[in-house]
């Protein structure tokens, strides 16, 4: 749903604010200022999630190749790519601690 109403106006640069609104409208800003950040956060993370998946996709498919039904290839490889998605895990989990 859009907010489309005089105190986002103001949030948002687009309106002029009265003196009496200039407290709250400040405070909207804020709001405002947190709430377009947090959607970049949910849009990186989103990205980094298919970019994560697709390249999962493309490592188990590799690793299935060069294992070609040798078990023993296959599990030396299989912990090479737990190994990998623990990593992948950490980065994703850690993407925004520091903001």
């Amino acid at each position: 749903m859009a907010m489309d109403n005089q105190l986002v106006r103001y949030a948002s640069g687009a309106a002029v604010v009265p003196k009496q609104d200039r407290q709250v409208a400040k405070r909207a800003q804020a709001i405002y200022d947190e709430t377009r950040i947090a959607g970049m956060k949910a849009d990186a993370n989103m990205a980094l999630a298919g970019h994560i998946m697709d390249g999962m996709v493309t490592l188990y498919e590799r690793r299935r190749a060069l294992a070609e039904d040798d078990p023993a290839v296959d599990m030396m490889l299989g912990e090479i790519q737990k190994n990998t998605m623990r990593a992948l895990r950490r980065i994703q989990t850690n993407l925004f601690n520091e903001w």
